[in-house]
């Protein structure tokens, strides 16, 4: 599991570094946390870093999204889904 994790968040800053990514990533496996850890800045003009506590203003555009994706992963993986023990 930690090199894993380790992938992950090899990954993640390399994403952060090059400008891809900003927010906020938070993984868990069977109750434990893995990774939780801000990316790139909440707020450029007072260059304010995103931390796991960042709350961000999503409009209602990107809760299809989020469903959609969420819907993906289930059918992905319906043996692993949490709802389905």
């Amino acid at each position: 599991m930690k090199k894993i994790v380790g992938q992950l968040e090899e990954y993640s800053n390399a994403l952060d570094q090059n400008g891809y990514f900003s927010g906020s990533i938070l993984v868990g496996y069977k109750g434990e946390v893995l990774i939780c850890q801000g990316y790139g800045l909440a707020n450029v003009e007072n260059n304010v870093p995103n931390t796991p506590q960042t709350k961000y203003r999503i409009g209602s555009i990107t809760k299809g999204f989020t469903a959609t994706a969420i819907l993906q992963l289930q059918e992905q993986c319906a043996g692993a889904w949490v709802g389905n023990q």
